[in-house]
């Protein structure tokens, strides 16, 4: 009978940061954080077998104002945001050869958004890279025997 496994988690918290005294520069400070990681395992034959593995996380924290910026209504608003997925297949040709093939990708994206009100300046950015890859392993062992 093939193997199966399942496998989910998730995560989540969240801060705020005010000043210790009435004359901080730093007036308030928040931010956000959750993720998800999936999995699954099947055993296909008793030679193979096949894996995904797939995440998302991603952090939102508010930039920090000084009392003249929050005074005039300036908001300013980071997203980082992460998603990667994962595959891959292992197949046993024997006791002593090994074959396994995996592809992965990672998307990760960061934002900065200002609201009108932002001074000196409304800023705003928006980058990220993505990449990814393909890989085949053989692995073949040499045993001896008594």
């Amino acid at each position: 009978m093939a193997a199966t496994c399942w496998g989910l988690s998730m995560e989540s918290c969240g801060t705020d940061r005010f000043p210790r005294s009435a004359g901080a520069r730093e007036l308030h400070q928040s931010c956000d954080h959750g993720g998800v990681k999936g999995n699954f395992e099947r055993d296909l034959t008793a030679q193979d077998r096949l894996r995904f593995f797939g995440e998302l996380r991603a952090l939102r924290p508010a930039c920090s104002n000084e009392l003249i910026q929050q005074r005039n209504g300036q908001r300013q608003d980071r997203n980082n945001k992460e998603v990667s997925g994962q595959v891959s297949y292992q197949h046993t040709f024997s006791s002593n050869l090994l074959g396994t093939v995996q592809a992965r990708v990672e998307n990760v994206q960061a934002a900065l958004v200002s609201n009108p009100l932002s001074t000196p300046m409304e800023v705003f950015q928006d980058r990220g890279f993505r990449e990814g890859f393909v890989s085949g392993t053989i692995i073949a062992g040499l045993f001896q025997t008594s």
